[in-house]
């Protein structure tokens, strides 16, 4: 995302809280962050 360069910390939180409002993203994230729990627990 090149051009969040030019974002403040504050207005990029911003625009990633309104992403993950998405249902897409939010299951993306939910998908990946499973996996990585997988590993980590060692299941």
């Amino acid at each position: 995302m090149p051009d969040t360069e030019y974002l403040s910390q504050d207005d990029f939180y911003l625009l990633v809280e309104q992403i993950y409002q998405l249902d897409a993203v939010q299951e993306l994230v939910e998908k990946v962050s499973e996996k990585y729990r997988v590993i980590e627990d060692g299941d």
